[in-house]
This record gives structure tokens, C-alpha cells and sequence, in this order.
């Protein structure tokens, strides 16, 4: 039993080695051949018996490890290999009896085979179980990672509630903000109903109506990140979103402060109330952006938050800008800022930019099953 099991370990050790090898061989750079111009002068190379074999054979040793992804043995495959009685165990058939005539010699070759065999598939399975596993876990942490672990800033919330309450906030700035919140949500909803694909359809059955992932699993980064590192990256692009925030959002919560709750004669509520009316409006469009987010919601519902949000902010600005009541100095600068600073924002970025790369993203990414860009058009596929 013991030289039974060194023979099959040798077996086996000889089957990852052919294995490894033949890896390695079509791995290998393949370097086109430069061909002249007449065919005339084409080299003869002999073909068939006598030719020279290419690649050349790799004469370092080969390791088992470079077998795996990775360079890391499985689990099952280290078991196998440490537990060599295990091989002789998959010899399923009865042992000869004392007074039986000895097996012939070909079934006994006939008898390894079939053990290597089994061993060599058991192995490759254990290992591609393992290597599949490992795929599933990294698309599970991919998607954690880009949409559910991101936690929701509860201050934009807290800021407009307390707008809200204070009733620096006309009811109709309310109401619309509701009214968009339910659109949105009744988009969601259809978005995620299921559709008959019919006969036509690439997967048959049914499908969502607009889905937000691909239909694999993967979660590619334009996905993640639609307008693109690069862009996201930039120095300028980072300047620009501290600029809105400084001048949307910091500015004038001190300027509806200062005339809500300055001393007697600075005390100006209808000025407070065109400066909050804004900053309303901001703070929703944050929790809105952050819940499309958090609830997967496809690239165009996504867009469509602060596309749909800026809109509706540049009547309550331009209201502020132009109001015919006391603003001061700086809170009339303050208001014709943000008047250009949003309308910058609106016409020169989202529809443009931002909604041209969502959608790109969308029908890239999730729509399409295959995609083939334009010579040089890929750096502005984002």
C-alpha cells in the first residue's frame, strides 16, 4: 500500500507538473513575425518532423503554487497532498483473494489512471469552488463598499427641520419638495418593477424596468463613480464643490442668523426668510442625493435629483437677489453670488457634464452587454 500510494503521489506530482508547464507555455508573450514585402522572399520554415519547437521548453523548476491564482495552494488541494493514503482509498475495487491468479498488469495501470484522475479532478474542483467563493466575496465587499457602507450625513436633515420649524419657509417650498420626493419615489418603484423581455430579450424572462446593476453582479467603477477619477480627483473640480458649499450653504446660514437673531434694529425676518428659502432647498436635495444612494437608485433617477433640485432653487435665489427689502452690503453680494454660482453650476456642469456621464454610465455599464468605442474616444467615456 505504501509504494501504491508513492507511485500515485508521483502520478499526481507528474499531472500538476504537465499542468503548470503548459501554463507557463501559453502564457508566454507571442511576438508577431515581421513578413516582407514580396511574397517571393517569404523564408521557408520546415514544418512537421524536424522543426524547431517554440516556445522554448522553461527549464526552471516548476512550483505547484504557480498553478493556483495567486500563487497560494487551496485548502483542498494541501489536503490531498499531505493525506497520500487518501489516493489509494479512491481504488474502489475488492483486493484479490490468496488462492486468485494475479490482476493483470494493464488493469492495474488501468486502476492508477482512474485514481490520478480522480484525485487531479478533485483538486481542480476544490480549488475553482475556492477561487469562485472568493469572486462571490469580493463582489459582496465591492458593493457594500460603493453604496451601503457610506452613512448618511444627518446634518442637512437636522438644518432643514429646523428651517422648517422656525417658519423661515414658505408652505409652498414645503409642499414641492414633497411632491418632487413622492415623483421620485413612484419613479423608484417602476424602476424596480419586474418587465417581460419576451423572445427578443438577450436573457428571456423577465427583468427589472430600469435596473441599477449590472445583471452579473459586478459592480464596474463607472458605476460607483460616474463622473470618472479623474474628474472627481481633480484640484478643480474639489475647488468647485467647496465654493458651492461656502457660498450655498456656510454664508448663508450665518446671514439668516444674523438678521433672525441680531439685535433690535439689525432684526430683519423677511430677509432671513429669503436667505433660508435656498438653504431649504439645498439641505433636501443632500438628503435626497444621499438616499438615491443608499437605496441604489439607477444612474438617471440619480442625476435627476440634482438636476430637479437646482431648478427649483434658482426662483428662491433670484427672489433673494432682487427682493426689494433691506439686504445690506454683503448680503446683497452674498445673493447675486449665489444667483451666478448656481446658474454656473446648472447650465455649465449638470446638464452638460454630469448628465451626459450618468447617463453613458448607465447604458454602458448596465444597459449594454457589449460596448466598442471609437478610436480615441475613451477618455470621454469618463
Amino acid at each position: 500500500n505504501t509504494i501504491a500510494a508513492r507511485r500515485i503521489l508521483a502520478f499526481v506530482t507528474i499531472a500538476r507538473c504537465a499542468v503548470s508547464l503548459q501554463y507557463r507555455i501559453s502564457s508566454l508573450p507571442r511576438i508577431k513575425a515581421v513578413r516582407p514585402f514580396s511574397a517571393s522572399r517569404l523564408p521557408v520554415a520546415p514544418y512537421g518532423r524536424g522543426a524547431d519547437v517554440w516556445p522554448p521548453t522553461n527549464e526552471s523548476p516548476i512550483r505547484l503554487e504557480d498553478s493556483f491564482p495567486g500563487g497560494t495552494v487551496p485548502p483542498a488541494a494541501l489536503d490531498v497532498l499531505s493525506t497520500p493514503q487518501a489516493l489509494a482509498e479512491e481504488d474502489t475495487s475488492p483486493l484479490p483473494s490468496e488462492g486468485a491468479p494475479p490482476a493483470p498488469e494493464g488493469g492495474k495501470r488501468r486502476r492508477k489512471r482512474r485514481v490520478v484522475r480522480a484525485a487531479v479532478s478533485r483538486v481542480l474542483r476544490g480549488a475553482a469552488g475556492a477561487e469562485q467563493a472568493d469572486v462571490a466575496a469580493s463582489v459582496s465587499r465591492s458593493v457594500s463598499e460603493a453604496f451601503w457602507d457610506a452613512p448618511i450625513d444627518k446634518s442637512p436633515a437636522v438644518v432643514a427641520l429646523a428651517l422648517l420649524c422656525s417658519r423661515l419657509v414658505r408652505p409652498s417650498d414645503a409642499l414641492v419638495v414633497v411632491a418632487f420626493t413622492g415623483y421620485l419615489i413612484i419613479l423608484g418603484l417602476y424602476s424596480s418593477s419586474p418587465e417581460d423581455v419576451g423572445l427578443e430579450g438577450r436573457n428571456g424572462g423577465t427583468r427589472m424596468a430600469m435596473p441599477s446593476l449590472p445583471p452579473k453582479g459586478h459592480v464596474p467603477s463607472l458605476v460607483s463613480n460616474p463622473l470618472g477619477v479623474v474628474l472627481t480627483n481633480s484640484s478643480a473640480y474639489r475647488m468647485w464643490l467647496r465654493i458651492g458649499a461656502i457660498l450655498g450653504l456656510i454664508f448663508p446660514l450665518f446671514a439668516v442668523g444674523w438678521y433672525a437673531l441680531g439685535p433690535g434694529p439689525n432684526r430683519n425676518m423677511a430677509a432671513a426668510s429669503a436667505a433660508a428659502r435656498p438653504v431649504f432647498l439645498i439641505c433636501c436635495q443632500a438628503v435626497s442625493e444621499a438616499s438615491a444612494r443608499r437605496l441604489l437608485a439607477p444612474l438617471p433617477l440619480r442625476i435627476l435629483v440634482p438636476v430637479a433640485y437646482s431648478i427649483i432653487r434658482l426662483g428662491p435665489t433670484w427672489e433673494w437677489a432682487l427682493a426689494p427689502i433691506p439686504l445690506g452690503i454683503i448680503g446683497r453680494i452674498l445673493a447675486i453670488s449665489n444667483v451666478l454660482y448656481w446658474s454656473s453650476n446648472l447650465f455649465g456642469f449638470l446638464l452638460p457634464v454630469a448628465t451626459i456621464r450618468y447617463l453613458r454610465a448607465h447604458f454602458f455599464c448596465v444597459e449594454a452587454s457589449e460596448v466598442t468605442l471609437r478610436e480615441g474616444g475613451e477618455g470621454s467615456a469618463g
